[in-house]
């Protein structure tokens, strides 16, 4: 939805009404948040910095009931606030004329494959799919089928920007952690967790095949010209943000997603000034490092059977 509006904003008016658009769509956001989750949030938190609702846990009766009873039992009727925001923000005809490429992924239920749409298949349909949490909302039924969040099959897919993109250069921009240290101990905590791990499997899976490629060409068994050497780049969490708890994904304060908003800007240029001239030259991340911790007892059986395993 983020990429969406951008797209929309910049295709009506460049970069400055892309940015207005993306401020006026999660003031909106926040508007509809008041109204249909007024117990989110207590006015005084913010003065402590308790973004979330794990103060509430106890307390809460949603995520008792999302544990407890579907969204078709306790929404039957699959209002979604969203949609309508989206209807009235976002002119999809822009998603295909525009100079920005945009992939949406959603994952198909029936099979567990992502589905990638662009172009003139991106609509207000599509951009719920790929957020479609499926304790929270009814799936996303589109030509019949259903779609949950791409993020079970790829968070982000990344393969799409270097098959149907000339462009060499990824940035990624990291939102769940891929590591927390120690395990989680009460139930809300093991839940966020288990989330994280299966969001990032698929984009672990991918960095680990961008890595066998990028070897194969250093070692002259594949052609650059035939294979993308992708140059991977990664703009990670503010550190202000990374202990944040899981359960602040859900607060829609104003006041909360300024304080996002100035963090990842400040983020994004600390990340400028000091990689920008790398764009377009070599990679800013290692992959190996940063991605592909290697077991300390590899298995030789796996490692025969799955050579990109042992590459990585």
């Amino acid at each position: 939805m983020n990429a969406a509006v951008l797209v929309d904003g910049y295709a009506e008016g460049g970069r400055k009404r892309a940015r207005a658009q993306l401020e006026e769509f999660w003031f909106a956001v926040s508007g509809h948040g008041e109204v249909f989750n007024p117990l989110e949030h207590i006015p005084f938190a913010n003065l402590f910095h308790q973004w979330g609702l794990d103060w509430w846990t106890k307390l809460n009766p949603w995520e008792a009931l999302s544990r407890q009873f579907s969204p078709y039992e306790l929404n039957p009727m699959n209002y979604n606030p969203l949609r309508d925001l989206l209807h009235e923000m976002i002119n999809c005809h822009n998603m295909s004329k525009s100079p920005i490429k945009l992939f949406v992924t959603a994952t198909n239920v029936e099979t567990g494959q992502p589905k990638i749409f662009s172009g003139h298949e991106i609509g207000v349909d599509s951009l719920l799919a790929s957020g479609c949490l499926p304790f929270l909302f009814q799936s996303e039924m589109i030509d019949g089928v259903p779609y949950w969040d791409g993020g079970y099959t790829g968070n982000p897919s990344l393969w799409p920007l270097y098959y149907r993109s000339d462009c060499e250069d990824i940035l990624l921009v990291q939102i769940n952690p891929l590591q927390r240290p120690g395990a989680p101990k009460n139930a809300m905590n093991i839940i966020d967790r288990l989330n994280e791990i299966t969001f990032n499997a698929s984009l672990i899976d991918e960095m680990r095949a961008i890595n066998f490629v990028k070897k194969l060409i250093a070692r002259g068994k594949l052609e650059a010209s035939e294979y993308a050497d992708v140059r991977m780049h990664m703009v990670a969490p503010p550190s202000t943000l990374q202990g944040m708890e899981a359960s602040s994904k859900t607060v829609v304060d104003w006041d909360f997603f300024c304080t996002l908003r100035d963090a990842g800007r400040a983020e994004m240029e600390a990340w400028l000034g000091k990689h920008k001239s790398a764009i377009g030259r070599r990679a800013t991340i290692d992959i190996a490092k940063d991605f592909l911790a290697a077991p300390k007892h590899a298995d030789a059986t796996h490692a025969t059977m799955n050579p990109s395993w042992r590459e990585g």
